[in-house]
């Protein structure tokens, strides 16, 4: 059984929101390395090794799908087109992080398949062909000159069912699109939500080190204050020195007059 449209968007909404995450995590760890010169965690490796295999997935996934409608005649030409972009997208970023040697991404590549040509549905051949062997004046004559029977109150009643079914089959869709739309939200709450966890830690650590950075502060001003004593006890002596010079040179002059006079003698 094909898929159907609406099940390739909600693929291809999961893709878009899951590469926005994945975006968005590049800048904090390039923040972190680039800005804090911070290592990255092995909980960081861990979240970006776990988008990039559900966008693998996904990729998988729609691509089966799109390949499968394209086998049934759907055009789907728009939503290759989305799907080709946003490969474009993965292999930007992939390629990026294969030169972050703090994780490894090789596995994680993905080379998207040739799409098949679509082939025009054999059933609306039939009909113009069908067409095109009627006569012409026998058909209008027989549409536009109907006699009137109860068949046409019973076709008419075919019509309002149908049309019923039409608008039951629409509301389910709108439904469905509204749960998808939930759960892009909701991935897209969980992503905030990691990323105001991310804000936290670092604002953590801004402010170890600024306590490191006050207690260094600290150490640098007494260390400073110390010198200062220091140098001024070294000026104060050396002017005591150069006061009492002479009394130091006469007093021991002396001492050594009276040893030399007590060994002459």
């Amino acid at each position: 059984m094909a898929p159907s449209i609406s099940e390739v968007r909600a693929s291809q909404s999961k893709i878009n929101v899951y590469l926005d995450e994945l975006n968005s995590n590049l800048e904090e760890r390039d923040r972190l390395v680039e800005v804090l010169r911070l290592t990255p965690s092995a909980n960081d490796n861990y979240e970006l090794i776990s988008l990039l295999q559900k966008l693998v997935k996904y990729f998988k996934y729609l691509q089966q799908d799109l390949i499968s409608l394209i086998k049934v005649g759907e055009n789907v030409e728009q939503y290759i087109n989305q799907f080709r972009e946003a490969v474009a997208k993965y292999e930007d970023v992939h390629e990026k992080l294969a030169g972050d040697s703090s994780i490894s991404v090789s596995e994680y590549h993905f080379t998207p398949a040739e799409f098949p040509q679509r082939k025009t549905p054999i059933s609306s051949v039939r009909f113009q062909e069908d067409i095109l062997d009627k006569d012409a004046d026998d058909h209008f004559r027989n549409e536009n000159f109907k006699p009137y029977s109860d068949e046409e109150s019973s076709n008419n009643t075919d019509s309002e069912s149908f049309d019923a079914q039409t608008n039951q089959h629409l509301f389910a869709q709108h439904q469905q699109t509204i749960l998808e739309q939930d759960q892009s939200l909701d991935v897209l709450h969980q992503s905030i939500i990691r990323q105001h966890t991310m804000g936290q830690s670092i604002n953590s650590e801004l402010d170890d080190h600024l306590i490191l950075l006050n207690d260094l502060e600290n150490g640098v001003d007494d260390a400073n204050y110390r010198l200062n004593t220091a140098a001024n006890r070294l000026h104060e002596f050396r002017k005591r020195v150069r006061e009492n010079g002479s009394l130091v040179t006469i007093i021991v002059l002396t001492v050594i007059l009276i040893m030399l006079l007590v060994v002459l003698n």
